[in-house]
Protein backbone atom coordinates (compact mmCIF):
# COMPACT_ATOMS: atom_id res chain seq x y z
CA UNK A 1 0.00 0.00 0.00
CA UNK A 2 1.32 3.42 -0.97
CA UNK A 3 -1.44 5.48 0.60
CA UNK A 4 -3.26 5.63 3.95
CA UNK A 5 -6.72 5.84 2.40
CA UNK A 6 -6.05 2.77 0.28
CA UNK A 7 -4.77 0.96 3.38
CA UNK A 8 -7.95 1.95 5.21
CA UNK A 9 -10.02 0.59 2.31
CA UNK A 10 -8.05 -2.67 2.15
CA UNK A 11 -8.43 -3.25 5.88
CA UNK A 12 -12.16 -2.51 5.57
CA UNK A 13 -12.23 -5.37 3.04
CA UNK A 14 -10.43 -7.66 5.53
CA UNK A 15 -7.24 -7.57 3.45
CA UNK A 16 -4.02 -7.22 5.43
CA UNK A 17 -1.35 -4.94 3.91
CA UNK A 18 2.11 -6.49 3.71
CA UNK A 19 3.72 -3.05 3.59
CA UNK A 20 2.67 0.61 3.81
CA UNK A 21 4.21 4.05 3.53
CA UNK A 22 4.47 6.10 6.75
CA UNK A 23 3.01 3.47 9.07
CA UNK A 24 3.33 5.70 12.15
CA UNK A 25 1.31 8.40 10.39
CA UNK A 26 -1.42 5.90 9.63
CA UNK A 27 -1.60 4.86 13.27
CA UNK A 28 -1.57 8.47 14.48
CA UNK A 29 -4.09 9.93 12.04
CA UNK A 30 -6.23 7.14 10.59
CA UNK A 31 -6.22 4.78 13.55
CA UNK A 32 -9.08 2.54 12.44
CA UNK A 33 -9.25 0.00 10.94
CA UNK A 34 -6.25 -0.96 13.04
CA UNK A 35 -3.01 -1.57 11.16
CA UNK A 36 -1.27 -4.81 12.22
CA UNK A 37 2.04 -4.35 13.98
CA UNK A 38 4.07 -6.41 11.51
CA UNK A 39 3.34 -4.26 8.42
CA UNK A 40 6.62 -3.33 6.71
CA UNK A 41 7.53 0.38 6.49
CA UNK A 42 7.92 1.70 2.92
CA UNK A 43 9.11 5.23 3.62
CA UNK A 44 7.38 8.42 2.51
CA UNK A 45 4.09 8.42 0.63
CA UNK A 46 5.48 10.78 -2.00
CA UNK A 47 8.70 8.82 -2.49
CA UNK A 48 8.14 5.21 -1.42
CA UNK A 49 11.11 2.89 -1.08
CA UNK A 50 10.78 0.87 -4.27
CA UNK A 51 13.76 -1.34 -3.41
CA UNK A 52 11.97 -2.42 -0.26
CA UNK A 53 8.77 -2.90 -2.24
CA UNK A 54 10.60 -5.24 -4.60
CA UNK A 55 11.82 -7.25 -1.60
CA UNK A 56 8.30 -7.44 -0.19
CA UNK A 57 7.16 -8.96 -3.51
CA UNK A 58 3.48 -8.01 -3.12
CA UNK A 59 0.69 -9.73 -5.00
CA UNK A 60 -0.96 -6.35 -5.63
CA UNK A 61 -0.11 -2.65 -5.24
CA UNK A 62 -2.80 -0.11 -4.36
CA UNK A 63 -2.02 3.51 -5.33
CA UNK A 64 -3.99 6.75 -5.11
CA UNK A 65 -4.97 9.12 -7.92
CA UNK A 66 -1.82 11.21 -7.43
CA UNK A 67 0.43 8.17 -7.88
CA UNK A 68 -1.07 6.87 -11.12
CA UNK A 69 1.78 8.37 -13.17
CA UNK A 70 4.10 5.89 -11.43
CA UNK A 71 1.94 2.87 -12.24
CA UNK A 72 3.97 1.77 -15.33
CA UNK A 73 7.01 1.53 -13.05
CA UNK A 74 5.08 -0.04 -10.19
CA UNK A 75 3.50 -2.54 -12.57
CA UNK A 76 6.94 -4.01 -13.10
CA UNK A 77 6.83 -5.04 -9.45
CA UNK A 78 3.20 -6.24 -9.18
CA UNK A 79 -0.26 -5.61 -10.68
CA UNK A 80 -1.66 -2.21 -9.63
CA UNK A 81 -5.06 -0.83 -8.73
CA UNK A 82 -5.85 2.80 -8.03
CA UNK A 83 -8.81 4.50 -6.39
CA UNK A 84 -10.05 8.07 -6.68
CA UNK A 85 -12.27 9.82 -4.15
CA UNK A 86 -11.25 13.47 -4.39
CA UNK A 87 -10.06 13.87 -7.99
CA UNK A 88 -13.58 14.29 -9.32
CA UNK A 89 -16.38 16.67 -8.37
CA UNK A 90 -19.41 15.62 -6.39
CA UNK A 91 -19.99 13.96 -3.04
CA UNK A 92 -16.78 12.55 -1.50
CA UNK A 93 -18.82 10.06 0.51
CA UNK A 94 -20.65 8.80 -2.56
CA UNK A 95 -17.30 8.43 -4.33
CA UNK A 96 -15.82 6.65 -1.30
CA UNK A 97 -18.72 4.17 -1.25
CA UNK A 98 -18.46 3.61 -5.00
CA UNK A 99 -14.70 3.01 -4.88
CA UNK A 100 -14.95 0.63 -1.94
CA UNK A 101 -17.59 -1.36 -3.81
CA UNK A 102 -15.41 -1.37 -6.92
CA UNK A 103 -12.38 -2.63 -5.00
CA UNK A 104 -14.55 -5.16 -3.21
CA UNK A 105 -15.78 -6.52 -6.53
CA UNK A 106 -12.28 -6.62 -8.04
CA UNK A 107 -10.78 -8.32 -5.00
CA UNK A 108 -13.66 -10.72 -4.33
CA UNK A 109 -14.60 -8.91 -1.13
CA UNK A 110 -18.01 -7.56 -2.16
CA UNK A 111 -19.72 -8.72 1.03
CA UNK A 112 -17.03 -7.11 3.21
CA UNK A 113 -17.52 -3.84 1.31
CA UNK A 114 -21.26 -3.93 1.98
CA UNK A 115 -20.66 -4.58 5.68
CA UNK A 116 -18.27 -1.62 5.93
CA UNK A 117 -20.67 0.68 4.08
CA UNK A 118 -23.59 -0.38 6.28
CA UNK A 119 -21.56 0.32 9.43
CA UNK A 120 -20.75 3.81 8.19
CA UNK A 121 -24.31 4.52 7.05
CA UNK A 122 -25.62 3.52 10.47
CA UNK A 123 -23.07 5.77 12.17
CA UNK A 124 -24.23 8.71 10.04
CA UNK A 125 -27.89 8.02 10.79
CA UNK A 126 -27.14 7.74 14.52
CA UNK A 127 -25.15 10.99 14.46
CA UNK A 128 -28.07 12.72 12.77
CA UNK A 129 -30.30 11.68 15.66
CA UNK A 130 -27.70 12.72 18.24
CA UNK A 131 -27.22 16.15 16.63
CA UNK A 132 -30.94 16.96 16.62
CA UNK A 133 -31.41 20.13 18.62
CA UNK A 134 -27.81 21.33 18.23
CA UNK A 135 -28.20 24.67 16.46
CA UNK A 136 -24.74 26.22 16.30
CA UNK A 137 -22.62 26.13 13.14
CA UNK A 138 -19.25 24.44 13.56
CA UNK A 139 -15.76 25.13 12.33
CA UNK A 140 -13.64 22.09 11.40
CA UNK A 141 -9.98 23.01 11.65
CA UNK A 142 -6.48 22.13 12.81
CA UNK A 143 -3.36 24.24 13.27
CA UNK A 144 -0.55 23.89 10.72
CA UNK A 145 1.61 26.54 12.46
CA UNK A 146 0.98 29.02 15.29
CA UNK A 147 -0.67 31.55 12.95
CA UNK A 148 -2.48 29.40 10.37
CA UNK A 149 -5.12 26.70 10.31
CA UNK A 150 -6.20 24.07 7.83
CA UNK A 151 -9.96 24.60 7.66
CA UNK A 152 -12.44 22.20 6.05
CA UNK A 153 -15.51 23.06 4.03
CA UNK A 154 -16.97 22.51 0.58
CA UNK A 155 -15.54 19.44 -1.28
CA UNK A 156 -14.36 17.76 1.94
CA UNK A 157 -15.46 14.36 3.20
CA UNK A 158 -16.31 15.84 6.60
CA UNK A 159 -18.47 18.60 5.07
CA UNK A 160 -20.36 15.86 3.25
CA UNK A 161 -21.00 14.10 6.55
CA UNK A 162 -22.03 17.33 8.31
CA UNK A 163 -24.58 17.87 5.55
CA UNK A 164 -25.93 14.37 6.08
CA UNK A 165 -26.35 14.82 9.83
CA UNK A 166 -27.87 18.29 9.50
CA UNK A 167 -25.12 20.43 11.04
CA UNK A 168 -24.07 23.71 9.41
CA UNK A 169 -20.43 24.47 8.68
CA UNK A 170 -19.46 27.96 9.86
CA UNK A 171 -16.79 28.14 7.14
CA UNK A 172 -18.24 29.26 3.82
CA UNK A 173 -14.95 30.42 2.30
CA UNK A 174 -12.92 28.95 -0.51
CA UNK A 175 -11.54 25.42 -0.36
CA UNK A 176 -9.50 23.36 -2.81
CA UNK A 177 -10.40 20.11 -4.57
CA UNK A 178 -9.69 18.17 -1.36
CA UNK A 179 -12.00 20.39 0.64
CA UNK A 180 -9.66 22.52 2.73
CA UNK A 181 -8.06 25.94 2.80
CA UNK A 182 -5.17 27.45 4.76
CA UNK A 183 -6.23 30.59 6.61
CA UNK A 184 -4.97 32.95 9.27
CA UNK A 185 -6.40 32.71 12.77
CA UNK A 186 -8.39 35.92 12.25
CA UNK A 187 -10.41 34.26 9.46
CA UNK A 188 -12.40 32.42 12.16
CA UNK A 189 -13.65 35.64 13.72
CA UNK A 190 -16.59 36.04 11.35
CA UNK A 191 -19.09 33.62 12.86
CA UNK A 192 -19.77 34.66 16.46
CA UNK A 193 -22.04 31.69 17.28
CA UNK A 194 -19.69 28.98 16.01
CA UNK A 195 -18.39 25.97 17.93
CA UNK A 196 -14.95 24.65 16.97
CA UNK A 197 -14.45 20.95 16.34
CA UNK A 198 -10.67 20.66 16.50
CA UNK A 199 -9.10 18.00 14.27
CA UNK A 200 -5.49 18.00 15.49
CA UNK A 201 -3.65 15.29 17.37
CA UNK A 202 -4.54 16.57 20.82
CA UNK A 203 -5.57 19.45 23.04
CA UNK A 204 -1.92 20.36 23.65
CA UNK A 205 -1.97 22.19 20.30
CA UNK A 206 -4.71 24.46 21.58
CA UNK A 207 -3.03 25.05 24.91
CA UNK A 208 0.21 26.12 23.25
CA UNK A 209 -1.56 28.44 20.81
CA UNK A 210 -3.65 30.01 23.59
CA UNK A 211 -0.46 30.79 25.49
CA UNK A 212 1.18 32.63 22.58
CA UNK A 213 -1.46 33.95 20.15
CA UNK A 214 -3.46 37.00 21.28
CA UNK A 215 -5.71 36.95 18.19
CA UNK A 216 -6.72 33.39 18.99
CA UNK A 217 -7.57 34.30 22.58
CA UNK A 218 -9.92 37.05 21.34
CA UNK A 219 -12.04 34.73 19.16
CA UNK A 220 -15.56 34.38 20.57
CA UNK A 221 -15.59 30.57 20.65
CA UNK A 222 -12.25 30.61 22.49
CA UNK A 223 -13.38 33.17 25.09
CA UNK A 224 -16.63 31.26 25.64
CA UNK A 225 -14.86 27.86 25.61
CA UNK A 226 -16.87 26.48 22.71
CA UNK A 227 -14.17 24.06 21.55
CA UNK A 228 -14.23 20.27 21.32
CA UNK A 229 -11.07 18.36 20.40
CA UNK A 230 -12.01 15.26 18.44
CA UNK A 231 -9.86 12.12 18.40
CA UNK A 232 -7.41 11.99 15.51
CA UNK A 233 -8.99 10.92 12.25
CA UNK A 234 -8.13 11.02 8.57
CA UNK A 235 -9.82 13.91 6.77
CA UNK A 236 -8.85 12.53 3.33
CA UNK A 237 -10.13 9.05 4.12
CA UNK A 238 -12.86 6.81 2.80
CA UNK A 239 -15.91 5.02 4.15
CA UNK A 240 -14.36 4.02 7.47
CA UNK A 241 -13.08 7.56 8.13
CA UNK A 242 -16.53 8.95 7.34
CA UNK A 243 -18.13 6.60 9.85
CA UNK A 244 -15.55 7.36 12.52
CA UNK A 245 -16.07 11.10 12.03
CA UNK A 246 -19.85 10.68 12.27
CA UNK A 247 -19.50 8.61 15.47
CA UNK A 248 -17.31 11.20 17.18
CA UNK A 249 -19.28 14.22 16.03
CA UNK A 250 -22.57 12.63 17.09
CA UNK A 251 -21.34 11.86 20.60
CA UNK A 252 -19.71 15.29 20.92
CA UNK A 253 -22.73 17.30 19.79
CA UNK A 254 -25.12 15.21 21.88
CA UNK A 255 -23.15 16.30 24.93
CA UNK A 256 -23.33 19.98 24.02
CA UNK A 257 -27.09 20.39 23.78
Amino acid sequence: MLDWTLAEMALSLNLLPAALTETKGYRDWVGEPVLPGDVIELGLRGTPNLEMLVQVAPDLILANENQTASIPLLAQIAPCLSASIYAISGSPYVHAVSELKRLGDRLERASAAEVAINISDRAIARASDQATGFSRPVYLARFVDPDHLMIFGRNSLFQDILDRIGVANAWQGETNAWGFGIVGVDALAGEKEAHLLYLGLGEQDLEQIAATNAIWRRLTFVKQQRISALPSMWFFGGVASAGRFANNVGVTLAGLK
